[in-house]
């Protein structure tokens, strides 16, 4: 109920579960990556077979498959409103601020979605280093009152 004791706990809980999220979003971005690969292949198949009617279904599917990687995209950069409120609550107690990178995909999607899943994962584990570096306010109230004597 003591802001100062209750809201570096909800920021770490928050942090953490931003980094378990992002982790996620990489293993669909991976997922959606062996997809495409997929039907590059298939495609190329197709293209040896002339089969025109095929390629076509293909065609579509891969554009499927890429909507779905600019819709992850977007749900990245909803994820940076819940990054704006976490940085004020960290401005309270005084921490790190966790930098914006709602652009991150659409920034570097031209370099290929390897690159994109290396940042995710790679921020994913900042994030969980910033959680375990914000201290826990409930260990060092114990730690200040374990020694005293009443």
């Amino acid at each position: 109920l003591i802001p100062q004791l209750s809201i570096p706990k909800m920021v770490i809980a928050i942090i953490k579960n931003l980094a378990a999220l992002i982790r996620a979003i990489a293993a669909d971005l991976l997922y959606l990556q062996s997809q495409l690969q997929r039907i590059a292949d298939m495609i190329d198949r197709a293209a040896d077979l002339n089969d025109v009617k095929m390629n076509g279904f293909l065609v579509c599917a891969q554009e499927t498959v890429e909507g779905s990687v600019m819709s992850t995209a977007e749900a990245l950069k909803g994820i940076g409103r819940v990054i704006l409120l976490v940085n004020i609550f960290i401005g309270l107690f005084g921490g790190e601020l966790i930098p914006c990178f709602g652009s991150l995909i659409s920034d570097n999607l031209a370099e290929g979605l390897d690159v994109i899943i290396d940042l995710l994962t790679t921020l994913a584990d900042i994030l969980q280093e910033l959680a375990e570096a914000i201290p826990d306010p409930d260990y060092a109230l114990t730690l200040a009152l374990g020694e005293q004597r009443c």
